[in-house]
């Protein structure tokens, strides 16, 4: 299997090559190739252990009720074993510092060069006992002679920490009787993933599968579900998908490298994933993106709600070539004020980093986009409105190669109430912006309630209690996380610093100091994923 159109080393960049587009990924490759870190430190006033699983906070991998940080980098050298990849974790209540890879006791797997543990990361509680888990996915990881095929682990957490449990970890790829399809080369199982709990309290993870290939069509990409210890495998071809391009004839509906799966997001009611290598009127790479409940279909897979392009009425802009619509997909729960009850609804937010826009007459290549749209209780989507530098009092301006909406990040700070424009958040990665040096790139935090120019917040060096000042190819926006007290931002292509940056300081001007998770020698990108 042959994947020209995606690139082979470089973190989540872009979905071809070989146009002025691809200058970002060209620049990440070089830069992850040259930069050296090492050992994650990080020292916060001590805690006790617990006895015991709290299940109290989100991403709490020892239960202690206090939330925890999982930082990998997928490219860092094991031992002669280049691109193997580590994960640090920090333990937020003790201070306590972890680092795994695939020779650690325990973990699936054997360390071997260029498998990329650590690529994607999400937690969960994926066997309810209180402590958070740590899903992991190694999609360059060779399963047999197929290079490339794939895999994923779950690191169980425990009062002790992650895999210090009765059970440390388990793995998963396609070679293996329970998960659908076939270990081939070149698929990428653990590409991206994505993982929640149903409101009936039933954790179930995604798992992006972008290399998969349906039939004799190479790429054209899949989705694997993992629920009740069951997985079930969902595509393009599966389960009423609708034909979102009126424009072609065909009666299949995917096409070499459409790369469904590419990214994928997840909430207790919904389930979201991105197409970015979808044709669309004829165009090469406009991408779409589907949408499901996550009530299951008579095939135990997430019911189909919705899928739609900017062909679609429901989404602003037009179908052009290499928008790539669903590059990086995102969503959260969402409550409306105006609403009498709580309701079952979710915010999904969709970058479009290919987008090219115009501002006075004049146009910018790949100054990216994004949209965000509201999925109902009922299971009707519509857009909530467009975010872009080019919109009426959005900072900054638009530019060449930006790629705004390379990733993107949906934050409910408060998932069980209502929604307000303190706690509903978009956070947006704007990874090639060159703000007084090319491609040092940003954040920008915009809250979801009212308008997208009302209070939205540049965030890079120099700003909300960043230290230094933007530096030439940082490429800051490429990775990110959250939790309701802070946002964290990373560094991994230069500066190789993970920071916390409180919530206050980007919503109402604080002036606390970010905590730094600081590295030495040894890696070489790490914080290209957190959880």
């Amino acid at each position: 299997m042959v994947h020209a159109c995606l690139p082979a080393v470089a973190p989540k960049a872009q979905v071809k090559g070989g146009s002025g587009r691809s200058r970002l990924v060209r620049r990440l490759a070089a830069a992850a190739g040259a930069a050296m870190l090492g050992t994650l430190v990080l020292v916060p006033a001590g805690q006790a252990a617990a006895a015991t699983c709290a299940g109290t906070v989100d991403n709490d991998f020892n239960g202690d009720g206090v939330r925890d940080i999982a930082s990998s980098d997928p490219q860092a050298e094991v031992g002669s074993a280049v691109a193997a990849g580590t994960i640090t974790i920090v333990y937020g209540g003790t201070g306590t510092v972890q680092t795994l890879h695939q020779n650690s006791a325990g973990v699936p797997g054997a360390v071997e060069a260029g498998d990329q543990f650590g690529y994607a990361l999400t937690s969960y509680d994926s066997n309810s006992d209180g402590c958070s888990d740590l899903l992991v996915g190694v999609p360059y990881e060779d399963i047999g002679t197929e290079a490339d095929a794939g895999t994923i682990a779950v690191l169980y957490g425990s009062p002790s920490g992650l895999t210090l449990g009765s059970t440390a970890a388990v793995g998963y790829d396609q070679s293996m009787t329970a998960v659908p399809g076939a270990a081939e080369a070149g698929d990428w199982f653990g590409f991206s993933v994505a993982a929640a709990e149903t409101p009936a309290g039933v954790p179930f993870a995604v798992v992006g599968v972008p290399g998969e290939d349906l039939e004799t069509v190479a790429d054209a990409g899949a989705a694997v579900q993992w629920r009740a210890g069951i997985f079930t495998s969902f595509d393009q071809a599966t389960g009423d998908y609708p034909d979102t391009d009126s424009t072609d004839a065909s009666t299949v509906l995917y096409e070499a490298n459409d790369r469904f799966g590419y990214s994928v997001a997840a909430d207790p009611y919904h389930v979201a994933v991105g197409v970015p290598g979808e044709s669309v009127a004829g165009a090469a790479f406009t991408g779409e993106v589907a949408i499901y409940s996550t009530t299951l279909n008579s095939s135990s897979q997430p019911s189909i709600l919705w899928a739609g392009s900017q062909l679609s009425s429901t989404v602003s802009g037009a179908a052009e070539g290499n928008d790539l619509m669903g590059m990086s997909v995102s969503m959260a729960v969402y409550h409306p004020s105006s609403a009498a009850s709580l309701l079952a609804q979710s915010l999904v937010a969709v970058g479009l980093p290919g987008e090219d826009l115009s501002e006075d007459g004049v146009g910018f290549d790949s100054a990216g986009r994004v949209v965000v749209l509201v999925v109902s209780e009922s299971g009707a989507v519509s857009e909530l409105r467009e975010y872009a530098q080019s919109i009426t009092d959005v900072d900054d301006s638009l530019a060449d190669g930006d790629q705004f909406g390379q990733q993107v990040m949906v934050v409910n700070r408060s998932p069980s109430g209502y929604s307000t424009a303190a706690n509903v958040l978009l956070v947006v990665g704007v990874p090639g912006e060159d703000s007084s040096a090319t491609d040092a790139g940003q954040l920008q935090v915009f809250p979801l309630i009212g308008a997208a120019g009302d209070a939205d917040v540049v965030v890079r060096p120099g700003t909300v209690g960043l230290p230094g000042s933007p530096a030439k190819q940082d490429f800051l926006g490429l990775s990110f996380a959250a939790s309701p007290s802070d946002l964290f931002v990373a560094t991994p292509y230069a500066g190789q610093v993970v920071y916390a940056v409180p919530w206050g300081n980007i919503l109402s001007a604080g002036t606390a100091t970010p905590i730094a998770y600081a590295v030495g020698a040894g890696g070489v990108a790490f914080g290209a994923a957190i959880s």
